[in-house]
């Protein structure tokens, strides 16, 4: 035992701490040389800590990749009999299963082939809780990687046989009731996402607002006037650079509620670009540099989240004219194309910029930027750009020109106020009840941990006396290795060794 063991905590009667190494036969993994074709493609199993990440499940019989007999014996991979428990140890370090049948992994993998008298599942759960542990016995610069002599110092507390079974079955019973809570949480989080897709959807039919439109249509401006009064600020806005945009086309355009109009983006909005976000910098230097609100910060359904901020000098966005000002709309015009469209409006004080990928929507006159974003996200949702930039596969362009030409259905201006205050308070209900089922999801992972740290020291099942002490097994695995000393397979573990190792 190292000396890190001398201060762990006591155990129950019958227990006994020990080593991994000490309870099974650890044997690291290795890769063909992927110059080599004849390395892949054969019927061997092959592992990496990518296809562990992705695993579902206690057990993995296969990773994304197989080897051929020669990429096995050609490298340092190891034929690992099924039971045994693979541990990503690095990149990242703490996946854990148990192999269904045969396999190897390659060496971002240790490999734990327990001896008889020790329960695999085990093994297994202890690993799962036991993450941050294997941290500390990693080391390295670039990352942390778990090395083959330490992964056999690992501490682990081993009861006796029918506890490591019984302490199995209830972690296996509470976890679930626990999966069966959080599924069932997740269907609430999913419902309240197609709640709020609909609630969009309504709102840009008309139907959110149909009986206010009745008893107020009286006192409605009529949609033309407001629209004639924007161009008009639009032409004494942009001067020399006014323009007329293509004449629009609605013969294709569902019918609108009564009152309401079609327009263009390009006719409620002067639309521009973002700084350089290569340029800017993690973190301020001085009180002058200005926030940048990039496409992280944008949530799913239009509102921001200022977190993760970058920064660049105030003077250069001053002088570049890229301060973001209240009421204008970001728009998401460059991403993966199901996120083009994602928008939400500057509603802050204080000067903040815009990144290159998010367009800066600034409307000619103030009050309608909310329903604009709105819409904006509803057409994103509904998969309108991903029919624009169908040829896209991981970045899509939608540019400033493609934004201009936008339809977007233009209610009086009272009305898009009560449409942005419906949606809104639908929208806080629902953001209440996703708070509540976050947290529930939060005490849900607490309450695994818990479960787990219970497991291991003693206090998840009651005690046997009558169990054969766990030091028992232990002097006879120590007795079985003194006997069999000199066969222990080493630096290439191969299954007929292993086999026979553990008979």
């Amino acid at each position: 035992m190292n000396n890190e063991v001398t201060i762990l905590p006591e155990l129950p009667k019958g227990w006994v701490w020990t080593e991994l190494g000490q309870i099974s036969i650890v044997a690291s993994g290795g890769t063909p040389s992927t110059a080599n074709d004849s390395n892949f493609g054969g019927d061997i199993p092959w592992v990496t800590p990518a296809d562990l990440s992705v695993n579902q499940g206690k057990f993995i019989s296969k990773g994304r990749r197989n080897i051929t007999q020669h990429g096995l014996s050609s490298s340092s991979a190891v034929l690992l009999p099924s039971g045994t428990v693979i541990f990503s140890s690095r990149a990242p370090i703490g996946y854990v299963a148990i192999s269904a049948n045969d396999i190897c992994t390659n060496q971002g993998c240790k490999n734990f082939i327990v001896y008889s008298g020790v329960f695999n599942e085990y093994v297994y759960y202890y690993l799962k809780a036991n993450k941050s542990l294997a941290e500390t016995y990693a080391s390295g610069t670039t990352f942390l990687e778990l090395n083959a002599s330490r992964a056999n110092t690992l501490p682990i507390p081993l009861p006796p046989l029918p506890e490591q079974h019984r302490i199995v079955a209830k972690i296996e019973e509470l976890f679930t009731k626990l999966d069966a809570g959080v599924e069932a949480l997740n269907r609430i989080k999913a419902q309240l996402k197609r709640y709020r897709q609909a609630v969009l959807k309504h709102a840009f039919e008309g139907k959110l607002t149909a009986e206010w439109h009745e008893t107020h249509k009286h006192e409605l401006e009529p949609v033309s006037v407001l629209l004639d009064r924007i161009k008009q600020e639009r032409k004494e806005n942009l001067k020399a650079r006014y323009e007329e945009l293509p004449p629009l086309d609605i013969s294709d355009l569902p019918e609108l509620p009564e009152g309401w109009e079609w327009t263009k983006v390009g006719e409620l909005f002067d639309i521009s670009y973002g700084l350089s976000e290569s340029l800017s910098k993690t973190e301020a230097d001085t009180q002058a540099d200005v926030p940048v609100i990039r496409i992280p910060n944008i949530t799913e359904f239009g509102s921001l989240n200022l977190t993760q901020l970058k920064y660049f000098p105030l003077e250069k966005v001053r002088k570049e004219k890229l301060v973001v000002n209240r009421n204008d709309v970001l728009f998401n015009w460059r991403n993966a194309p199901k996120w083009i469209g994602r928008s939400a409006v500057f509603d802050r004080d204080g000067e903040f910029a815009n990144a290159s990928f998010l367009l800066k929507l600034r409307p000619y006159i103030q009050g309608y930027s909310h329903f604009a974003s709105y819409y904006l996200n509803h057409l994103r949702i509904s998969g309108y750009f991903l029919t624009k930039v169908s040829n896209a596969v991981n970045q899509a362009n939608f540019n400033a020109t493609m934004t201009a030409q936008v339809e977007i259905p233009f209610p009086p201006l009272l009305e898009q106020h009560r449409i942005v205050e419906e949606i809104e308070r639908r929208f806080s209900i629902a953001d209440q009840i996703e708070k509540i089922v976050d947290y529930s999801l939060k005490q849900a992972e607490r309450l695994r941990q818990s479960i787990l740290k219970r497991a291991f020291e003693g206090k998840l099942v009651p005690q046997d006396p009558n169990d054969e002490p766990a030091e028992k097994l232990l002097e006879r695995i120590k007795v079985e290795k003194t006997e069999r000393k000199g066969q222990a397979p080493r630096d290439k573990v191969k299954y007929s060794k292993a086999r026979r190792w553990l008979k």
